[in-house]
C-alpha cells in the first residue's frame, strides 16, 4: 500500500468518527430525572414499605437498613441501567443517552459510579446541575467529574 492510499483511508476514517453530537438539552436533562423519580423510586419505595412498613419510610430512625436497601437499590438500578442502554426510563422518554465523552461509546462502569456519586455533590453545591445552561457541551458537574456525556438520541 501507498503512503498517499494510508493516508486518504486514515482520512476517511477520521471523517466517518466526526459525527454530529447533539448534547441533552437542560429541560429534557430536567424532566427526565423528575420522571425517573417516579419510575424508579416509586416502586422501590413500596417494595420497602411492604418489607419494613411504610412507617420505615416515614422515619427513617426506625430502621436504618430499609434506607440503606433503599439507596442501594436506586443506586443498583441507576447504574444498571446507565451500564446496559445508556438510558434510565426517564432518558429513554427524552431520547438522551449518558455516553464516555471521550470515544461516545457507552461508559465504563467505574465512570457510571463516579457519575451517581457526583450527583451528590451537583446536589449539595446546587450549581453542578445548572452547570448545563451555562456551557456549550451542556455537562453538569457529575460529568465534569466522571468524564461522561449526556447525548441526544434517535428515538426507536
Amino acid at each position: 500500500m501507498r503512503w498517499r492510499d494510508a493516508k486518504k483511508i486514515k482520512e476517511q476514517k477520521k471523517v466517518e468518527i466526526e459525527q454530529v453530537i447533539i448534547y441533552g438539552k437542560f429541560l429534557a436533562r430536567a424532566f427526565s430525572m423528575v420522571m425517573d423519580m417516579f419510575m424508579l423510586i416509586l416502586p422501590i419505595n413500596i417494595i420497602i414499605g411492604l418489607i419494613f412498613g411504610f412507617d420505615a419510610l416515614k422515619n427513617p430512625e426506625t430502621s436504618s437498613i430499609a434506607g440503606v436497601i433503599q439507596i442501594s437499590l436506586l443506586f443498583s438500578a441507576t447504574v444498571i441501567f446507565w451500564k446496559v442502554v445508556g438510558q434510565t426510563p426517564g432518558k429513554k422518554a427524552f431520547s438522551l443517552k449518558v455516553v464516555d465523552s471521550q470515544t461516545l461509546e457507552l461508559a465504563p462502569l467505574w465512570k457510571l459510579i463516579i457519575r451517581y456519586l457526583g450527583y451528590f455533590l451537583s446536589l449539595i453545591s446546587l450549581v453542578g446541575f445548572f452547570l448545563p445552561l451555562f456551557r456549550d457541551d451542556k455537562k453538569a458537574l457529575h460529568d465534569i467529574i466522571s468524564g461522561t456525556l449526556v447525548i441526544q438520541v434517535e428515538m426507536n
